[in-house]
């Protein structure tokens, strides 16, 4: 459940593990930023060996073999209560995740690194080899542009914008999304484009088999 690949893709592997924030020189990816968000921090395992969030692995690789970094149903499907210091995890219990949050903060985390040259400088040297020339530097540049400008059009596709109340931590309209990149761009349909604009909780999963459809949109 923590560690099966699902197929999906945010940005290549290694990016993630040495991506810093948008507007300062720490890593995007640590636990601080991590509970921020409303996900679970993991501890290093055999099977999990950089530590990331529960419900983040190693997934779907990009066309040049590139590993990717995903995210399966676990990180919106594993909840976590704390009472009198004892904290209880509950696997297939509702998050209370802030995914819309995290994935804006991600883009605009990707973009800051491409524009700013200190930044970007930092950001090659962790994720090149020591002897990398300018025009490799110059590959990844473009390269982060690009997958910077994938992740925006994502959310502008799929989450609130303008005036439109954010979904906050808890709530997403996943399915809304799910049919967006589907219908509109796998199938190459601008016109079937609808606004994911219906954020409702996770559900719990062990109710699943009690349900005729466990996927609905309404």
């Amino acid at each position: 459940f923590y560690n099966a690949s699902q197929g999906s893709r945010l940005l290549p592997y290694e990016w993630f593990l040495h991506l810093e924030d948008e507007d300062s020189e720490k890593r995007f990816r640590r636990e601080e930023n991590i509970r921020a968000f409303g996900f679970l921090p993991r501890s290093s395992d055999a099977l999990n060996l950089d530590g990331l969030p529960v419900g983040f692995i190693k997934d779907a690789p990009y066309d040049d073999g590139t590993e990717g970094l995903g995210v399966t149903c676990a990180a919106c499907h594993t909840g976590l209560i704390t009472y009198e210091n004892t904290a209880y995890v509950i696997d297939g219990g509702p998050t209370l995740g802030d995914l819309e949050g995290f994935l804006k903060s991600l883009a605009r985390a990707l973009q800051a690194t491409a524009e700013n040259n200190a930044k970007f400088d930092r950001f090659a040297e962790r994720v090149l080899s020591d002897d990398a020339v300018e025009a490799e530097k110059e590959d990844l540049r473009e390269q982060l542009m690009e997958i910077a400008k994938e992740r925006a059009n994502y959310n502008q596709r799929n989450l609130s914008s303008g005036d439109s109340p954010r979904f906050g931590h808890g709530r997403v309209d996943a399915f809304g999304a799910i049919l967006n990149e589907v219908a509109t761009i796998f199938l190459d349909e601008p016109g079937n484009h609808g606004p994911a604009n219906a954020p409702v909780s996770y559900p719990c999963l062990w109710d699943a088999p009690q349900h005729d459809k466990v996927q609905w949109n309404g």
